[in-house]
């Protein structure tokens, strides 16, 4: 099964144009996935989030502007061991938001889990910006090897 992994793709974390460029192809490429399963990152009053970072936005749980299968919300970077078992046997093609926070922290949990992923860097982003996004890349390409980053 193929599984288009859209992480955190979410109005509080868009950044033009990298957000609307990741949006259409995801609207556009849908049906070259056996299913889309999207996350969406729900922030609480009492995270390190907010008590670390001062990050006090994503408090509500906005609608996604993408179409997808399902939906996971999570209140960390990643989500957790019992998301990705079920997808031991698929591939999984990653998009979405923050190449170096949550995707960064979920493509880890996959590798450790031995779980077969690409990131489809093209279609990835971070809401620090371009430096940020290409370091995540850099540290993907070393961990992971070169041809998982495509």
């Amino acid at each position: 099964m193929r599984i288009l992994l859209v992480v955190d793709l979410q109005k509080e974390f868009a950044v033009e144009p990298y957000y609307s460029k990741v949006v259409d192809f995801i609207k556009t490429h849908k049906s070259d996935y056996d299913k889309v399963i999207a996350t969406r990152f729900i922030n609480t009053k009492d995270s390190p989030f907010v008590h670390k970072l001062g990050f006090d936005d994503a408090m509500k749980r906005h609608d996604l502007d993408i179409p997808y299968d399902e939906l996971f919300g999570k209140h960390t970077y990643e989500c957790g061991n019992g998301f990705y078992k079920h997808m031991k046997t698929d591939d999984v093609y990653v998009v979405g938001c923050d190449t170096d926070a949550c995707i960064l922290s979920m493509c880890f949990e996959m590798f450790r889990l031995n779980v077969n992923f690409k990131v489809l860097s093209e279609y990835c982003y971070s809401s620090g910006g371009e430096e940020y996004h290409n370091a995540a890349l850099t540290i993907m390409r070393r961990n992971f090897g070169a041809d998982v980053v495509v």
